[in-house]
């Protein structure tokens, strides 16, 4: 019985482990079940957010295709535009240096005009006709100067400046520099420009350098109405070496904190009313600092209101010489030429109408010009120029101090016709097309027929601009705008007299004339 019963309770066991068994795996399977329907709302939601991401992804990529082809589009029309600013920019600095070199012609004529009838020489003028004519002259030189400029500015932009530098000697600089811009300053104004003797050595472009201390010193003459002007120079050693510092100070009207930087800006002037009766065209300050740079230099500039303004020019003592290749020696020395201008409009004033001989025909032959003077200083002169009208008005001077005048209008035919002529002067415009002055002067150089031939130069241009390597035969230099009869005269006499041997090229001796600037 015992027995019987323990097996019933063994089963019994059995049972109940199976049920509970069976519990746990129903369980398990709803857990289980649970778990998938999670897992099927899981991909559910993941495929959702899948599809969205893919959504996103391609709305993404159509809009960065879209940006990529704007970019591309942008560049293209950045590229196209930079092309037409290039286009623009190189048509504006052909337009400024061809105006310019075209204003300069009928200017110089005004200029020369007017200082011919204000001439002791001239017919006498009332005082009112002389007032007039001296306000055209004055008006003339100011235009000038604005013309001057422009080319200026032109030449830097197109990149035809480079600098040449020279062995140069400060104190002759400063002091051609004292002579032309005592007479530009105001009626109690003093200018002070030292008689500097540099103790090291200079080597710069000294075209380069006397444009930037010009420039800068009638900046500060111009806006200065009492006071002082003063440039001091100083020698310092630098990291990179010597270096030359020039410094020009004032006590003019100064410049505001805020405009300081916008002085360097082309044609920026600051407004005020310091700016009445001053012309100018706000280039000469962006000039000076392009030419300081091309020195390897720099300039700065420090003003303040009331007290005065500051400049200071710091340029290396030794630039680099250029190659034997590319710049010959020069054959002589330059001085400037403060008596000789030009003629360019006045030919029907003149008593010449506008037509002008043609080359090679002797102007005494056509009836013209007025009859020589009987005691011309020389027989024959021949003038080279291209322009008509100069050359009417300038055969008008030449008739009292030459025998006969043959004009040249084609530089071509130049040599050709001085060798036949053989001429006691040859008179020798610089800036024509096709063959220029200065390869003229070369060509009358190199052959023997017309080596000993002086040659007087004739330009529109300043001494200081004329490339002086490149004059071999010149005796004298001759500025269209400053030319007057008592000029001309000591012009013709002193290339007359000197030796054929000496090639000094230097400026004749008549009374002393102001300086344009």
């Amino acid at each position: 019985m015992r027995e019987r019963l323990a097996g019933t309770d063994t089963a019994a066991d059995l049972i109940d482990a199976l049920r509970t068994q069976n519990r746990q795996l129903l369980a398990a399977l709803e857990e289980s079940e649970r778990q998938h329907e999670e897992l099927q709302r899981l991909n559910a939601e993941l495929e959702e957010t899948n599809a969205g991401v893919m959504a996103l992804y391609s709305e993404l990529t159509s809009e960065l295709q879209a940006t990529n082809s704007g970019v591309v589009a942008l560049y293209a029309e950045l590229e196209d535009k930079t092309r037409q600013l290039e286009v623009a920019h190189e048509s504006k600095t052909r337009f400024w240096a061809n105006v310019s070199h075209e204003l300069r012609s009928p200017v110089n004529s005004v200029i020369s005009l007017a200082r011919l009838l204000l001439d002791a020489g001239a017919d006498p003028l009332s005082d009112e006709q002389r007032q007039q004519v001296a306000l055209v002259q004055a008006s003339g030189s100011t235009l000038l100067a604005l013309v001057d400029e422009l080319l200026d500015v032109a030449k830097a932009e197109s990149g035809r400046l480079e600098p040449h530098p020279v062995d140069t000697d400060l104190r002759s600089l400063l002091h051609q520099l004292r002579g032309t811009l005592r007479g530009t300053a105001q009626p109690g104004v003093a200018l002070h420009i030292p008689d500097e003797s540099q103790w090291g050595p200079l080597l710069t472009d000294e075209v380069m350098l006397t444009r930037i201390l010009r420039n800068v010193l009638s900046n500060a003459l111009k806006f200065t109405t009492e006071g002082s002007v003063t440039l001091t120079v100083t020698e310092v050693d630098g990291d990179s070496g010597p270096r030359f510092v020039f410094r020009v100070q004032d006590t003019g009207v100064g410049i505001p904190a805020d405009e300081l930087d916008r002085v360097f800006e082309e044609f920026y002037q600051v407004r005020g009313p310091h700016q009445r009766g001053r012309a100018g065209t706000g280039l000469g300050l962006p000039y000076a600092r392009r030419l300081t740079q091309l020195l390897g230099g720099s300039l700065t500039l420090g003003s303040e209101v009331g007290v005065g303004t500051t400049v200071v020019v710091d340029i290396p003592a030794l630039s680099a010489r250029p190659t034997p290749e590319t710049t010959a020696e020069p054959a002589a020395t330059v001085e400037p030429a403060p008596a000789a201008p030009a003629y360019d409009s006045r030919a029907e004033s003149a008593g010449a109408g506008p037509g002008l001989a043609a080359p090679d025909v002797p102007l005494t032959e056509r009836g013209g010009p007025p009859e020589p003077s009987p005691h011309a200083a020389v027989n024959s002169v021949v003038v080279v120029d291209d322009d008509e009208t100069f050359v009417a008005g300038f055969r008008t001077l030449l008739t009292a101090y030459a025998g006969s005048v043959t004009v040249v209008t084609d530089s071509a035919l130049a040599v050709g016709t001085v060798e036949r002529e053989r001429p006691d002067i040859v008179f020798l415009d610089l800036n024509m097309p096709g063959t220029d002055g200065y390869e003229v002067s070369r060509l009358l150089a190199a052959n023997p027929a017309t080596a000993r031939v002086p040659v007087v130069v004739l330009t529109a241009l300043e001494p200081a601009d004329v490339d002086r390597t490149r004059l071999a035969q010149v005796r004298l230099v001759l500025n269209k705008s400053r030319l007057t009869s008592a000029g001309l005269a000591a012009a013709v006499r002193q290339a007359a007299l000197r030796p054929p041997q000496s090639f000094a090229i230097d400026s004749p001796a008549p009374p002393r004339t102001e300086e344009r600037r």
